[in-house]
């Protein structure tokens, strides 16, 4: 068997499986404590950095199938919407990074009340150009993936601050920008590498593998793409990426 396919099916249904499966036992004993039995404080906080946790780890896993996908070229393409994509992608990353916005997002009936609960968090949301109102075709998981991506790394590492920008009349632009502690000029030459620890640093924060950053370039390079990064040390990040759509 093919070794990729057998990694695939590895990813997909041996681990994949069992981790869906704890994180919606975990969100039941959350969520429906009227059926499984009423929590305390304490066992509340603990379930949730379970679920938390168990989010890192489905999202970690679907960024590895896709990585395999875009290395074979598969790209399944459709029509949808960027600004409905990226709310989508922000409240996922809230989800696992900062639950008590998340809270908040979720309640908002409209985009308008979205956006202003993210600017009163300092994250500041902007969409200009042609996919403001038109729908954008591409494989829309690979899309949410990278913004995914983007956006976790610039929520994660703030001092305070995240501007996002969504533009653009043919290919489309994302550009993210945070005021973390930025990365040198001999990191930055590692950052794209699976696997590099590059020793980011928020406080106390461990660094990561750098796993969803490759893949975003993997996929990227597949969909004749551009990725990149302009950070000083001490002065945060800014990632600019251009997608053409699929022809």
């Amino acid at each position: 068997m093919n070794r990729k396919v057998s990694l695939h099916d590895l990813l997909v249904h041996d681990l994949g499986g069992p981790i869906s499966i704890l994180a919606t036992d975990i969100g039941n004993l959350l969520f429906k404590q009227e059926k499984y039995g009423k929590l305390t404080d304490e066992q509340k906080k603990v379930l949730e950095r379970a679920l938390r946790n168990a989010r890192k780890a489905q999202s970690l896993l679907s960024e590895m199938v896709e990585a395999l996908k875009s290395e074979e070229g598969k790209f399944e393409g459709s029509y949808f919407s960027v600004r409905e994509l990226v709310r989508e992608a922000l409240k996922e990353v809230l989800d696992i990074y900062e639950p008590d916005l998340a809270d908040k997002v979720h309640g908002c009936e409209n985009e308008e009340l979205f956006v202003k609960a993210l600017n009163n968090a300092s994250i500041f949301l902007n969409f200009a150009g042609k996919y403001t109102k038109e729908d954008f075709f591409h494989d829309r998981q690979k899309i949410i993936q990278i913004m995914r991506n983007l956006f976790s790394n610039a929520i994660k590492f703030r001092r305070k601050r995240v501007e996002i920008r969504i533009f653009g009349d043919d290919d489309l632009h994302i550009m993210v920008e945070d005021d973390g502690p930025g990365i040198s000029p001999q990191k930055k030459e590692n950052i794209f590498k699976r696997f590099a620890d590059i020793g980011i640093r928020k406080d106390d924060t461990p660094g990561g593998l750098g796993f969803g950053l490759s893949c975003v370039k993997a996929i990227l390079e597949s969909a004749n793409g551009e990725i990149e990064i302009q950070s000083e040390e001490g002065r945060g990040t800014i990632f600019l990426v251009r997608i053409p759509p699929l022809r």
